[in-house]
């Protein structure tokens, strides 16, 4: 495909959006489900305390600052689940990099964390901005974390890092090695049209070590030169 119809984006827009708030609805039952076996603990404690056992201050306390922690948890994946949403607002705007990126890898980490396969962000100290669609380069790095973890085994590693290199900045996703026909296949032709709509660039070559590299050249404004890139 030479070109992505507005109507593809829309879809793989909304399955994008629909696969990252159904895995963060799991994880908000999760800490409910936590802090409901909290409550019966302290359920027990009080019936016990009416038959005449003395109330454990201790436990008590412990099982508070448990439900307190379970309560800033859940305040947690809201706020990030508010920030991947709201990401959709403008298509084009100014964001910080290091913040999506590690959103985004929070984000991916509960389907890491099934295949028991490691999920690796090294940001930069200095905070990086770009003028971009914030929301289009989430769905490509998430697209990319996906199709790695197709083809990863438990224990493998997946790393994301990303540096300046005169206008551009280069994110660059580690991972095994993704198969002749995946990297062929109508999935990684999307990906790589997506990042074309976004006036970045998108390619992938092997390591010495024979692990997959991919590379996101994308400016810091969508407004910059954006002519294709050499591969170093």
């Amino acid at each position: 495909m030479n070109a992505i119809s507005d109507n593809l984006v829309g879809k793989k827009k909304l399955e994008f959006f629909g696969k990252i708030t159904a895995s963060i609805s799991h994880e908000l039952n999760n800490v409910l489900s936590i802090i409901n076996e909290y409550s019966g603990l302290l359920d027990d404690l009080v019936f016990a305390s009416e038959r005449g056992k003395p109330l454990d201050e201790t436990k008590i306390q412990k099982i508070a600052q448990n439900i307190s922690e379970q309560i800033k948890r859940q305040r947690d994946i809201i706020k990030l689940l508010n920030k991947f949403a709201h990401r959709v607002d403008t298509p084009i705007t100014k964001f910080n990099l290091n913040e999506l990126v590690n959103d985004i890898t929070r984000l991916t980490q509960r389907f890491a964390s099934l295949r028991k396969v490691n999920l690796v962000s090294s940001l930069p100290d200095d905070d990086i901005t770009l003028t971009n669609n914030p929301f289009a380069l989430q769905h490509i790095i998430f697209l990319l974390f996906d199709m790695a973890l197709e083809v990863s085994n438990p224990n493998d590693n997946i790393s994301i890092h990303f540096q300046n290199d005169e206008s551009y900045v280069i994110i660059e996703i580690i991972s095994p090695p993704v198969t002749q026909e995946t990297m062929t296949g109508e999935k990684f032709d999307f990906l790589t049209n997506l990042s074309k709509n976004i006036h970045s660039e998108l390619t992938t070559s092997k390591t010495n070590n024979n692990l997959q590299l991919f590379k996101i050249y994308i400016p810091f404004s969508i407004s910059q030169n954006t002519a294709r890139r050499e591969e170093d």
